[in-house]
């Protein structure tokens, strides 16, 4: 059977196309009880939106690439998790690849994604990455980009993250109170941000 369209949906309740349609994207538009009406409607009918459709109507592909180190770490699945069901409430599809800490995958990773027309990108960087130079150059270009978990200072853009520094001083001074004085820090000789603060917290602690 095929999938109802926003028109099918519009015909049965007597609404114009954009009604129904500002009515499955719960706009400030349209009143509640048309707003029932319609999901009502495409709920008991199996609607599914045309992403493609819309997208192409918007000019976006509705779609927004993600690259980890590795999906096979408790940490990053549960970021992923929170991500994949945001991007389901806003009826974007989510595309994961994994870097598995290897500079030239990420950037081989980076490129597909932005060459399959991506709407933006978050990325967590490999600990090998160094340099920044290919996602700034993608910036210009007009991708928004977020780093998350794993941050830096080599590129400006938006980032999201755990206080390193403090989540280092919690733990260090724990050990500290619990009577422990020779108390090691081991780190990785990278540029990204989460090493250093760290550090810093160990140290301060």
């Amino acid at each position: 059977m095929n999938n109802i369209t926003l028109r099918d949906i519009a015909k049965v309740l007597n609404l114009s196309v954009s009604t129904v349609s500002r009515a499955l994207t719960d706009s400030y538009q349209i009143g509640d009880k048309t707003k029932k009406l319609v999901l009502d409607y495409a709920k008991a009918h199996n609607y599914v939106p045309n992403r493609m459709a819309r997208g192409l109507k918007e000019g976006k592909s509705r779609s927004i690439g993600v690259v980890v180190c590795s999906i096979d770490n408790n940490f990053v699945a549960q970021m992923l998790d929170g991500i994949d069901s945001y991007c389901n409430e806003h009826d974007y599809q989510l595309i994961i690849m994994q870097s598995k800490e290897s500079y030239e995958q990420e950037k081989a990773c980076v490129n597909l994604l932005y060459a399959g027309g991506i709407d933006g990108l978050l990325i967590s960087p490999a600990y090998q990455t160094t340099e920044f130079d290919y996602l700034k150059n993608l910036q210009k270009a007009g991708l928004p980009i977020v780093l998350f978990d794993r941050l830096s200072d080599h590129i400006e853009t938006h980032k999201v993250a755990v206080d390193n520094f403090k989540g280092a001083y919690d733990a260090t001074l724990h050990l500290i109170n619990n009577g422990f004085k020779n108390i090691a820090h081991i780190n990785s000789d990278t540029k990204l941000s989460m090493a250093t603060e760290r550090f810093e917290g160990y140290k301060k602690a």
